[in-house]
């Protein structure tokens, strides 16, 4: 048997997409919510798991799922 749940799937992004998402991210005028989600979508298409990414942002498990789920 295997896992009763279903790894989180990568976002699926061209280069110009994670282009434009990069330079939102660094925009100093985009709001910090603008920009932890421009983040989340970048290590979500990266293939990193949920609890991974909240770890490496120091946010909670349910926020990094949240804003995996609206990507």
């Amino acid at each position: 048997n295997g896992p009763m749940w279903k790894p989180a799937e990568k976002l699926p992004m061209t280069e110009v997409q994670r282009t434009t998402l990069g330079n939102l991210g660094e925009d100093k005028a985009s709001p910090d919510r603008a920009v932890l989600r421009v983040v989340i979508c970048l290590l979500v298409a990266d293939g990193l798991l949920n609890r991974s990414i909240a770890q490496n942002l120091k946010i909670s498990h349910p926020t990094a799922l949240q804003w995996r789920k609206m990507s």
